[in-house]
């Protein structure tokens, strides 16, 4: 359940998040993934529907805009983090987000770019946050980094996080040519491959059946994830070829046949 700068989700029997009660005047958004029945009971119809909304909590020097773009990130466990300290969320230099520490899944409000100017510097779709841990006993500022993939901000997601670290994990950077299909094919095709790491050169050619150059693909950096490039082979002859997928790590080949 996605409220104004806050968030609730429902995970083993129980709920997590700032989201602890409805508030007349507030919009929610229900997101799940099977049928449930809801029911509210307004037993005091007039004076719910009179409530003040309760000012939201901020961290001095560390204030941010609320936009109509919001994720929020559940974090189970923070390195070093004690009662009283915050978790922030910048895009480089901008502050998106902020949250008390709560300890396990609290949930951290990050705000978007919709437009507005005063969500200037705001996430962007595809973009990753970054955490950082704000000591209230020292006033430090400490890099947290997540032990999982992070996933980029999506307006009205709720994306789970394991861990974030002050160490840096290094996650095995590799691309993994998935498969081509149709194989065998007339004209067209497509060549599927995966990124696992920060981001990846990639160098993707046909060859011949003597080895020979016959067409770049692609010549880029990808980003984490699965990426899909369609091949046409119209002026091509009817033969065996070759997909050639290359990284600064390794050289990859995947036999395919065009039938006309």
């Amino acid at each position: 359940i996605i409220s104004e700068g806050e968030a609730a989700t429902y995970q083993d029997g129980l709920w997590y998040g700032a989201l602890s009660e409805f508030e007349g005047f507030n919009g929610y958004w229900f997101i799940t993934n099977q049928a449930v029945d809801f029911e509210f009971d307004l037993q005091d119809a007039v004076s719910f529907s009179r409530k003040v909304s309760k000012p939201r909590d901020m961290l001095i020097g560390y204030e941010f805009n609320q936009s109509t773009m919001q994720s929020f990130y559940f974090v189970k466990e923070v390195s070093l983090a004690e009662e009283g300290d915050w978790i922030l969320a910048y895009n480089d230099d901008v502050i998106v987000g902020a949250r008390a520490w709560d300890g396990y899944m609290t949930d951290i409000p990050v705000m978007g770019y919709d437009g507005d100017d005063y969500s200037l510097g705001y996430m962007d779709i595809n973009e990753c946050p970054e955490f950082k841990l704000y000591q209230s006993s020292t006033g430090k500022l400490i890099d947290l980094y997540s032990t999982d993939q992070m996933p980029c901000f999506a307006n009205n997601s709720t994306p789970v996080l394991s861990k974030l670290n002050n160490t840096k994990v290094v996650l095995p950077s590799k691309v993994t040519l998935k498969g081509v299909y149709p194989n065998p094919f007339n004209p067209v095709t497509s060549i599927q491959f995966n990124v696992e790491g920060e981001g990846m050169h990639v160098e993707l050619n046909i060859l011949d059946i003597q080895g020979r150059l016959v067409d770049r693909l692609a010549r880029d950096t990808y980003s984490y994830g699965d990426h899909e490039i369609v091949f046409d082979a119209n002026l091509l002859s009817s033969g065996i070829y070759f997909v050639q997928l290359i990284t600064t790590e390794d050289i990859k080949y995947s036999k395919i046949i065009l039938l006309k």
